[in-house]
């Protein structure tokens, strides 16, 4: 009895974390720590999903007393990751969509150059390529800022 009850509890649990991974606006934590750096990696979500959804029904193929509360959450996993999937696919897989500017628009090129690393030349190409009107370097030296600006 007790056994069961703890299950049940579990089986909540994992299925609170899953939602909440999944669905995070539901309970407005979107923006909380963590949970929107789980919610960001979705193709990474889907992939762990998977892969635990394999461990555990293997597990589950080898404890017949633990089969059912494996089983349980291997079908929550699967559902979790179909989900997941469906959101991914449903939003794309990223690349290059942006729409032409209107001639109003103002451009603004900003970036970690991580000190000027790319060098004065690229970072101007970069600019110039993307008809940049303002270009915010925060992270650049003065040195290749400088470089930049003149080029």
């Amino acid at each position: 009895m007790i056994r069961r009850a703890l299950e049940s509890l579990v089986l909540v649990a994992i299925a609170a974390v899953l939602v909440l991974a999944l669905w995070p606006q539901l309970v407005g934590l979107q923006a909380a720590p963590i949970i929107a750096q789980v919610v960001s990696l979705r193709g990474l979500d889907v992939a762990i999903a998977l892969a635990l959804v394999v461990v555990v029904g293997l597990g589950a193929l080898a404890r017949r007393r633990a089969r059912r509360f494996l089983g349980i959450v291997v079908v929550l996993l699967a559902v979790f990751s179909l989900a997941n999937a469906a959101i991914l696919v449903g939003r794309g897989f990223g690349g290059s969509t942006a729409a032409p500017h209107p001639a109003s628009s103002l451009t603004l090129l900003s970036g970690n150059t991580k000190g000027g690393a790319p060098g004065a030349d690229l970072i101007a190409d970069l600019a110039l390529a993307q008809h940049a009107d303002v270009v915010g370097l925060p992270e650049t030296t003065q040195k290749p800022g400088i470089a930049v600006s003149t080029m």
